[in-house]
């Protein structure tokens, strides 16, 4: 039962993310006004073989996710001091308290350069950065910052 409760998690983050109709429907093998049709159901009105293309869909799209964060990761590594804004449906995400915008980033402070995640929704701290985490801690983060969501290139700061 509580694994049907998480299929339907993350089914309804799936239908409630930035991605366009369009972009679900190639994912889902289906046609965009399909889509748009799903995402206006409850999820116990949606046929069961829907539910399995679309749980495959969210597994491909995890795994693009995995790709897409791994990219990102190197880029805040290797690259130069750089902002990447992460955008929901509608707006570029905000921390709550502070108002500060979510984002992916590079930033130089002396002679050493530093990268993470800054985002109230990966660590109650807000911040998730080389300073203090592995790699492999700033990856998780940055999957679970971008699933569903754009992300947005910025100037340098």
């Amino acid at each position: 039962m509580k694994e049907l409760e998480l299929v339907k998690e993350k089914i309804n983050k799936f239908f409630g993310s930035a991605l366009t109709d369009k972009e679900m429907a190639k994912l889902v093998k289906t046609s965009p006004d399909m889509i748009t049709s799903l995402r206006n159901r409850d999820i116990e009105d949606i046929n069961f073989g829907y539910i399995e293309d679309i749980y495959s869909a969210i597994a491909n799209y995890d795994n693009t996710i995995k790709q897409q964060s791994q990219n990102y990761l190197e880029k805040l590594k290797n690259g130069e001091e750089k902002v990447f804004y992460i955008k929901d449906k509608y707006n570029i995400k905000t921390n709550k308290e502070t108002q500060n915008k979510h984002s992916l980033y590079r930033y130089k402070s002396g002679d050493e350069y530093y990268y993470g995640v800054y985002s109230d929704d990966v660590s109650a701290k807000g911040q998730v950065d080389s300073r203090k985490n592995t790699d492999e801690e700033i990856l998780k983060a940055i999957e679970k910052e971008i699933w569903g969501c754009t992300v947005e290139e910025n100037v340098q700061r």
